[in-house]
């Protein structure tokens, strides 16, 4: 990546100097070819290419480690544990009132449509026993997930 001169004649390769000078020739109604997602990632690949190349130094990635030094170690869950979880999940579904789950649902449903505070309905779908993982789908089902659009 080439250098980026501001308006002052300064040049830098920081993320925030790439903006900052975006936003200097944007000011002036200067037309400009790159993205700033574009700026970023090419400010990412850069920066990740000169660590890789030791250009840049980061302690205990690229300089200063530890030869012997174990690795951090992998948490295992038991598979018992695992399916006593499971088993925990599926009788508190077959306790719980549906008609209250499905109560708490809507609210959640209904106030994230609409634009309400959410706080409420999720505390009171928390104590209608409904999990995480349902109110978290209602809120996906909704809102839908952010999915980052790459520019090449």
């Amino acid at each position: 990546m080439g250098e980026i001169a501001g308006l002052d004649g300064s040049t830098n390769h920081s993320p925030i100097a790439l903006l900052r000078t975006r936003r200097e020739w944007v000011s002036l109604k200067i037309p400009l070819k790159i993205s700033v997602q574009q700026e970023i990632q090419n400010a990412a690949c850069d920066y990740q290419r000169r660590v890789e190349t030791g250009d840049a130094i980061v302690v205990g990635v690229n300089r200063f480690t530890r030869e012997n030094e174990p690795g951090v170690p992998t948490q295992r869950i038991d598979p018992e544990l695992e399916q006593r979880q499971v088993e925990r999940l599926r009788a508190l579904r077959a306790k719980r009132s549906q008609s209250r789950w499905q109560q708490g649902i809507e609210a959640i449903q209904d106030r994230a449509r609409n634009g309400g505070n959410l706080m409420h309905a999720i505390l009171e779908a928390v104590e209608s026993n409904c999990t995480v993982g349902e109110i978290a789908g209602t809120l996906r089902s909704v809102f839908a997930e952010y999915r980052e659009t790459v520019v090449i």
